[in-house]
């Protein structure tokens, strides 16, 4: 983790009066060149370390200056020595909360009996929001979560198309292009953000017309912030207008012992 950190409040004063795509564009352009200014030097050093197979599978994440990458105990201590360098941490695999935990999660009863919108649609009044002329027209939702079942009846016509990712989003759990959820979770996440309006099965989508752009992380319930990182720019390099990450995660070691 960096020592230097970037200055957003500067940088909100700076795009207050840009339009959304100027400042989109504005915004990635000088967290990137900041991030390449400040890891410069340790970049340098990790390239080297490589050389000696005492580092591997560097990865610079510009969004938040941070360096993620394999390192031997050696390189390590020689890395703790740079004054550039403000904490070495361990990106283990982090398990994430079952739901089924929270014996006192709030919980309202539907009406199964009404297969037009549910309530939890009506509680937060997207009705009286698409009866305003908005309804996701437009809008990229990268989903960051276990992936999607793209081929749902109810979801396929509402992915994000794009002719590079041919499976509509991307895998950073493993590293491939195919973001097919084995969990659930996500499918079920983006059921509740676009999922089809027809009546049939009891759910309604908050916005019909937005696009689900999948970007999976979350292996069988696990995950590192590394993958996380990932996902995050590769949603705000691939023109996401919301990104949705709907989980939790707790600590599986003793914190007393560090």
């Amino acid at each position: 983790i960096m020592r230097e950190k970037f200055d957003t409040y500067n940088l909100l004063r700076n795009v207050e009066d840009m339009e959304k795509e100027q400042r989109r564009c504005y915004v990635i352009s000088v967290l990137k060149e900041f991030a390449s200014l400040s890891q410069r030097g340790i970049l340098e050093d990790l390239n080297m370390l490589q050389l000696t197979d005492q580092v591997s599978d560097v990865n610079a994440l510009w969004i938040i200056n941070i360096i993620n990458c394999y390192a031997t105990p050696t390189a390590i201590y020689k890395l703790a020595e740079r004054a550039d360098i403000e904490l070495i941490d361990h990106d283990f695999y982090q398990i994430i909360l079952d739901p089924s935990e929270n014996k006192e999660a709030y919980f309202e009863e539907g009406n199964v009996n009404n297969r037009e919108i549910t309530w939890n649609v009506n509680k937060v009044n997207a009705p009286q929001v698409w009866a305003l002329g908005y309804d996701g027209e437009g809008v990229i939702v990268a989903l960051i979560d276990t992936g999607v079942n793209y081929n749902h009846n109810d979801l396929k016509d509402h992915v994000w198309v794009h002719p590079d990712f041919p499976y509509h989003g991307y895998n950073f759990a493993n590293n491939n292009n195919n973001p097919m959820d084995d969990n659930g979770h996500g499918t079920h996440v983006s059921g509740i953000i676009a999922a089809v309006r027809n009546n049939k099965i009891g759910i309604s989508d908050v916005a019909d017309n937005v696009k689900v752009m999948t970007v999976r992380c979350v292996p069988d319930g696990d995950e590192r912030d590394k993958d996380v990182a990932n996902s995050i720019i590769y949603a705000v390099d691939n023109g996401a207008t919301v990104i949705n990450m709907s989980f939790g995660k707790g600590y599986s070691w003793d914190k007393t012992a560090v």
